[in-house]
């Protein structure tokens, strides 16, 4: 019996593997295998197996090379986001994925100064892998905060000496009864 179309039913001659060349298209130059059929908005090709849409480089992996080891990305060594040869493919991790590529991450990577003109070579490293210019640290320190004036009236002119302190900040009891009128008005109708 041969295997028929999961969408109108229809009966497909031609083998998935003959579906699949059938869309490529060989660029002389740099041997990359262009995916002539249909592709995302990003430039990497779709192609439909297993009765849904994947991407055609990640199949062509696959035939070739086998199954692409759990936890790892492909990457592109040709740059070619349409490119189908698995030749031209490396399952490295997402991280280093991003790395070689031309990415925002990739960019900060290849820092070794600051805007300022510091060496990030002794960068503090935060939590999410951000770096830090020690020397700026240092000198925005030295600075020191300048001393918070004491306020003494709200905006609207009503004294804080009756005020109430919440989180570190003065809280003019007249206006939040004010806010609080308003706030019951709008939402007892």
């Amino acid at each position: 019996m041969k295997p028929r179309c999961p969408y109108c039913n229809h009966v497909m001659t031609a083998t998935l593997e003959e579906r699949f060349w059938a869309k490529i298209e060989m660029e002389p130059n740099s041997g990359c295998f262009i995916w002539m059929g249909k592709r995302k908005p990003n430039g990497y090709g779709i192609f439909n197996w297993d009765g849904k849409p994947g991407y055609a480089h990640r199949f062509a992996y696959q035939l070739t090379k086998g199954p692409i080891p759990s936890g790892l990305a492909l990457d592109h060594l040709c740059r070619l986001r349409p490119c189908a040869n698995a030749a031209h493919l490396e399952a490295v991790s997402q991280r280093e994925n991003l790395l070689r590529g031309d990415t925002l991450t990739a960019f900060h990577a290849t820092k070794t100064h600051c805007k300022h003109g510091h060496t990030l070579a002794d960068a503090y490293v935060r939590k999410r892998g951000w770096r830090t210019c020690r020397t700026c640290v240092r000198i925005k320190n030295a600075r020191g905060h300048p001393p918070r004036r004491q306020q003494t009236h709200c905006k609207h002119g009503h004294s804080l000496a009756d005020a109430y302190v919440y989180r570190g900040i003065h809280h003019c009891r007249p206006c939040q009864r004010e806010r609080t009128r308003q706030y019951l008005a709008r939402h007892s109708q």
